[in-house]
């Protein structure tokens, strides 16, 4: 967050608060569309790896379940976005499709094998490193045409190839196999995993909701506003959230 705060003055000053604004209303979209895709694996499989223990059968069987769940939502959700850009006419096809690499990640993403198997580290310095990488390209680069694109591009394609990275590390090293998927099985976390999706996407709507509605009927100046203050108090958020939980832990230590 604190490195995303820092693209904010680098952006605005170089292509203007209307190429900003395009930025956060795709991004916020591509973060809300992950989450969908994501739909909820990445908390309900935690505890099915770690029952699962060293069964290298048992393991394949919910990677390859989570990976098919991720792949059927992605393909439905690609599916009507496509629909809906066609039959709107909407001119800015090649914007939209910058955030692809956003939402593909969320089906390599195997955070859940890795908070389960205790290798939470990889996933902090992964992010340290990819999010210094990207606001490296942003700071760096000089792009002359189609800027938002570029940015979401910056962005999007560093996290994709870090966690098809880390999908591989966790296939490789747990000796794991892609089986194929099980109907049955598929409608089951279909159904189960609907609550959480549910409920964790209506927490990111109450953040981008405003951004939506004012995508929709202002200029790009007021959106590029907007989304200036959205992201700045996305921060405040966040640096909140992690001051509570710091105090709380604080607190819990030297009772």
């Amino acid at each position: 967050m604190i490195l995303q705060l820092f693209t904010i003055p680098i952006i605005t000053r170089r292509y203007g608060i209307e190429v900003f604004g395009e930025v956060a209303l795709t991004t916020s979209v591509a973060y809300l569309l992950g989450n969908l895709v994501n739909y909820g694996t990445n908390q309900t499989a935690i505890k099915n790896v770690v029952v699962a223990n060293c069964n290298s059968f048992e393991l394949s069987k919910i990677f390859s379940n989570v990976f098919w769940l991720r792949l059927v939502v992605f393909g439905t959700i690609t599916t009507i976005t496509t629909i809906i850009t066609i039959t709107t006419s909407y001119q800015k096809t090649f914007l939209w499709l910058s955030i692809l690499p956003i939402i593909l990640t969320e089906i390599v993403n195997p955070f859940y094998f890795l908070v389960s198997v205790e290798k939470m580290h990889w996933i902090s310095w992964g992010n340290i490193i990819i999010r210094g990488l990207s606001f490296l390209l942003i700071l760096f680069s000089t792009i002359h045409s189609n800027q938002a694109i570029i940015l979401n591009l910056f962005v999007g394609v560093p996290l994709l190839f870090f966690n098809l990275f880390l999908s591989l590390y966790v296939i490789r090293s747990l000796q794991l196999k892609i089986i194929r998927p099980n109907i049955t099985d598929l409608r089951l976390k279909l159904f189960n995993n609907f609550k959480v999706t549910f409920n964790g996407n209506i927490g990111m709507l109450q953040q981008s909701i405003f951004l939506f509605f004012v995508a929709g009927n202002f200029n790009a100046s007021i959106l590029g506003a907007y989304g200036l203050i959205n992201c700045s108090m996305q921060f405040v958020k966040s640096y909140l959230r992690f001051l509570r939980r710091f105090i709380l832990e604080q607190h819990n230590y030297f009772m």
